[in-house]
């Protein structure tokens, strides 16, 4: 059972040690800005690069207050010590308001990889209808495990269990 708990706990803590380490991330995507490359349910992966690496047509991920946006960078100018990147979303008509100002020791978070609808499912095990189904299975589960061990069966004791065999050594 802590062998259980061990290795959940390790394949949890895995996405955060991967992303501070390896400076790989992934992002599930919402909106549908980035049609057709990107749709709404996929997962990118994304890897923290130097913002001088990046370049015209690249897809970066960015914030946007608590949001993370993933767009197609159209401009990239050096600004006062710092880059500053120009996206749109390919399906968005206009470029992004907000340009994106990154240090060169903070790095980009670019795309390297788009995994086809699986975002959707990571985005419902967040979501808080996940979470109280989740617990509501745990409560279930754990009612049935009470019924069951109420019900069970008792056995009466044997010679062996409870009490020694008469005429036997003990």
């Amino acid at each position: 059972m802590i062998l259980l708990c061990a290795a959940a706990l390790a394949l949890l803590a895995l996405p955060t040690v991967v992303r501070n380490t390896l400076g790989i991330g992934i992002t599930t995507v919402l909106t549908g800005s980035m049609r057709p490359a990107i749709d709404p349910g996929d997962l990118v992966v994304t890897q923290r690069t130097a913002a001088s690496t990046v370049g015209i047509g690249d897809v970066i991920v960015a914030q946007a207050g608590t949001m993370a946006f993933a767009h197609r960078v159209v401009d990239v100018r050096p600004l006062s010590g710092l880059t500053r990147f120009t996206t749109r979303g390919d399906a968005n008509p206009a470029i992004d308001i907000d340009p994106v100002m990154v240090s060169p020791q903070q790095g980009v978070e670019k795309v390297i990889w788009r995994v086809p609808t699986i975002g959707a499912s990571l985005a419902f095990l967040a979501s808080p209808e996940a979470q109280r189904l989740g617990l509501s299975l745990l409560v279930a589960a754990n009612l049935i495990a009470l019924a069951l061990f109420a019900t069970r069966r008792r056995t009466a004791p044997g010679p062996t269990d409870a009490q020694p065999a008469r005429g036997g050594v003990t």
